[in-house]
């Protein structure tokens, strides 16, 4: 298993996808599949930089596990207490964008690219796990 500890900051966003994607082609995913599970992330970690700290400084650890035959991705961050699976709602793409309800679509993004989506609240910190079958 492999950690690395950025700032919670938009300017850290591509050191965070650079080292991800250093992490999948060590185990030679496809570009495709790379390419699903950086979108997936990249939504978690801006609304995680842009949410999680309500404007104060933070830390964003990301733990990767490449064996199994699974790509594990759990994403760790001490701002407020938040579960995105809660917000979670049925997207109609035939409805309108004017009254499509505000929100709730990255993580409906996240669930359609990822495997597995789980989320834990333990010692002060918010735990987002993102799984993709190898």
């Amino acid at each position: 298993m492999d950690t690395k500890r950025y700032t919670a900051d938009l300017d850290q966003l591509p050191k965070m996808l650079s080292w991800i994607r250093e992490r999948l082609k060590s185990v030679q995913v496809k570009r495709g599949e790379i390419q699903k599970i950086e979108l997936a992330v990249e939504e978690a970690l801006v609304n995680i930089i842009n949410y999680a700290y309500d404007k104060r400084r933070g830390k964003i650890d990301l733990q990767c596990d490449n064996s199994g035959g699974n790509f594990m991705l759990t994403i760790k961050d001490w701002g407020s207490p938040f579960n995105p699976l809660d917000n979670i709602a049925p997207i109609n793409r035939y409805t309108p964008l004017e009254e499509r309800r505000i929100g709730g679509l990255g993580i409906a993004l996240i669930y359609n690219l990822m495997d597995e989506v789980h989320y834990n609240r333990a010692e002060n910190s918010n735990l987002l796990t993102l799984i993709r079958h190898l």
